[in-house]
């Protein structure tokens, strides 16, 4: 057991690294941790691999839970934020920095969408998710004020945009937020943990099946979208369908552009309403 990093008496945050993180990025979360939130931060002696993982590919964006869940189960530890350089996803198949289960015990932060690692935003970006995701392991949720650290960033611009800590307001929730036993909490996570373990493989085909079909309906429905606009717009200025071949191939190839675009500002925008529900009803942030 390595040696606490944080407040004595306070609660224990095992900081474990999986895949091929370096030592100085696992120091990097800890010492942010540490520095703006109440958890007695330690480090796993030895960096968890991916053997055990399903034989889904590493290579391709994995389920940031199922990440978390897995090294906390291989280090054999309680409350954990696993620090990995493989790329992760949100069970809806959105990709991200970082996810969390909120109020409980199981964190993740992704090293591979944060940039350069010789760029000096690279750490900063790291400690801002790592000290993100720890909260919503004390119970906050996102924050909307301008600069939090909790607030929600999808870009790295936007990431960059916020400091590395909480509001006023955000700090009054931790502050409350540490009142709470910390025997409570592990006592939840604990029976939960092996009921959410056996249906890991099933919920995985799941998403990927709804992640499918979320797109292809979504790109139809752009596409009727253009279609009618397109149709209303002829019917309006009275013309109609060029009849050469060579303009209509153009005319189509234009509509499938268009409704290509209209497809990714229909996915951010239901991205966000299914962010929202999903924090409300699952508690995933």
């Amino acid at each position: 057991m390595s040696e606490a990093a944080g407040t004595t008496g306070a609660e224990t945050l095992w900081v474990v690294g999986l895949g091929g993180v370096d030592q100085s990025v696992l120091n990097t979360v800890s010492e942010a941790v540490t520095e703006q939130l109440p958890f007695d931060v330690r480090h796993h002696p030895d960096p968890v691999g991916t053997d055990g993982l399903s034989d889904e590919s590493i290579d391709e964006p994995y389920d940031g839970v199922t990440l978390a869940r897995y090294a906390a189960l291989q280090a054999d530890r309680d409350a954990v934020l696993a620090v990995t350089d493989i790329d992760i996803e949100h069970p809806d198949g959105d990709t991200s920095y970082g996810i969390s289960v909120l109020d409980g015990s199981l964190a993740a932060v992704s090293t591979a969408r944060l940039g350069d690692p010789d760029d000096e935003r690279f750490d900063e970006r790291l400690r801002k998710e790592a000290v993100a995701h720890s909260a919503h392991l004390l119970g906050l949720s996102n924050c909307w004020r301008e600069g939090c650290v909790l607030r929600r960033a999808d870009m790295l611009s936007e990431l960059d945009a916020l400091e590395e800590t909480p509001c006023e307001s955000c700090r009054a929730d931790i502050e409350a937020a540490t009142e709470v036993e910390a025997a409570e909490r592990t006592e939840r996570d604990s029976s939960t943990a092996s009921n959410a373990e056996s249906g890991n493989a099933v919920t995985h085909d799941l998403a990927r099946t709804a992640r499918f079909w979320r797109a292809i309906v979504t790109y139809g429905f752009s596409l009727l979208l253009v279609f009618l606009a397109v149709g209303g717009a002829l019917n309006i200025t009275g013309t109609s369908f060029p009849e050469s071949d060579a303009v209509a191939f153009f005319a189509l190839l234009g509509m499938l552009v268009l409704a290509w675009l209209v497809y990714r500002r229909l996915r951010r925008g239901l991205g966000w309403l299914w962010h929202r529900f999903r924090s409300t009803v699952f508690g995933l942030v």
